[in-house]
Parts: structure tokens; sequence; C-alpha cells
């Protein structure tokens, strides 16, 4: 009977706007009669948190990262960068697009869902670290229409605006994520794994900070082809002069 209660409920996200009207944060809680959160039952807000997590933490810190230490050893690294970078914002459109049709118009009530306190922060957060993607793409783009090779510094804007905000969206939609963990109640267990990738990135970050600025790309790139060159030249000379 109860599961038949929820599939009728689940179908039309309408019908919830009609169903006991929220009026204490404090009642909506496993704890409540009949309690169901509807949002983690739906396959579509399940894959809005897919579509995320592909967006923010595996495609764009993965361009973040192409940007900052491959382009002196990667030639086609600008053209994966945007390709990444553009990949990225595919995801999120979708995985917005879907959030909001499928949320447009829902109360969530104390039998039907989690805190709507706790929804609203997930959607503040959600609503910002899509809004600095957006923003990311227009600083990249503006960036690449005035670069210019024979400039001696880097300008604040939008060069390293863009460096600055590219984490600075993976943190704020770090935080989304972690409410959005909330809002769909997930075991306490995935805490570790989330904790976990965190962890990995910043070591991952660390040690290639610290391999970078140990051994620069550009100098030492330029150095071993010298050092070639040189010894080469040595070897062609001591020939010359065996042959003779």
């Amino acid at each position: 009977m109860e599961t038949k209660e929820h599939n009728q409920l689940s179908s039309s996200s309408s019908h919830l706007n009609s169903i006991l009207p929220l009026q204490d944060d404090n009642i909506a809680c496993p704890s409540s009669p009949g309690y169901i959160n509807i949002l983690a039952q739906n396959d579509l807000f399940l894959i809005h948190a897919a579509l995320m997590f592909i967006s923010f933490f595996i495609l764009m810190p993965f361009g973040i990262f192409i940007s900052r230490y491959l382009r002196h050893y990667l030639a086609l690294w600008f053209p994966l960068h945007i390709l990444i970078m553009l990949l990225s914002a595919i995801f999120a459109i979708s995985s917005f697009v879907l959030a909001t049709s499928f949320m447009h118009g829902v109360h969530v009530t104390a039998k039907f869902g989690p805190s709507h306190s706790i929804i609203k922060l997930h959607h503040r957060f959600g609503y910002a670290a899509f809004s600095l993607l957006l923003f990311q793409l227009m600083l990249g783009m503006a960036a690449h229409v005035n670069f210019n090779d024979k400039r001696k510094n880097v300008p604040w804007v939008p060069d390293r605006l863009h460096w600055v905000l590219g984490w600075s969206t993976v943190l704020v939609a770090g935080v989304a994520v972690t409410v959005g963990g909330m809002v769909l109640e997930v075991p306490s267990s995935w805490g570790f794994v989330w904790g976990g990738y965190w962890v990995g990135l910043v070591v991952i970050l660390v040690c290639m900070e610290v391999f970078v600025r140990m051994y620069p790309p550009g100098e030492k790139l330029h150095q071993e082809k010298e050092d070639r060159s040189g010894t080469e030249d040595s070897q062609n000379q001591n020939l010359v002069v065996i042959v003779n």
C-alpha cells in the first residue's frame, strides 16, 4: 500500500503542491510518520547529480590541469583545454535543465522530502557554481581574443582572474554537492569517499606544483636541447678530426 502511494505521488510532482504544506522545517525529517524522500527516489534527480559531478569534478579539474601543467609539454594543450571546458559546460547545462524542470512548482513537504532550508541552500550554491562556470567561459574567450605573445606580464583581467575563478568554481560546486548529499540523504559512508576525492585532488595539485617549481618546464627543455645539440656538435667535430 505504501509503495503504491509512493509511485502515485512521485509520478506527478505538481501533486505535491496540495499535500501537507511545509510549515516548520523541524517536521521534515525521517522520523516523521510516512516520511519519503521523493527526491532521492527520482531517476532524473540522480542523473542531475551524476552530470554535475562529471562536469565540475572530472572534466573541469582535468581542463585546469592541462592549462596549468601541460602547456609546455603538449602542443595541442589549448584546443584540448577548450574542448574539455566546453564538454564541462554542456554537462552542467544539461544537469541544470533537468534539475529546474523537475523541481519547478514542487514544494517539498514533511512527508515527501528533506528540509526545505537544506534544498534552498543547495539551490543557492548550485546557482553560484553554474553562474561562475558561464562567467569562466566568457573570461576564457576574452583572454584568448586579447592574447598578445609580446606582452611582458600576464594581466589580471581577464587572464589571472580566469585562473583564480577556475578553482573557485570547483570549490563552490563542492559545497553545492556536499549540501546536495544532505538533500538526497546519502549514507554517511559516502562522506569518506567524498573526502578522499578532495584529499587526492590536493595531493596531485601539490605534487604538480612542486615538480613545476623544481623543474621549470621552459628552462629545463631548452637546456636539455642545448646540451644535446652541444654534445652532437662535439661528436661531429671529433669525427671530422679522426677522419682527417
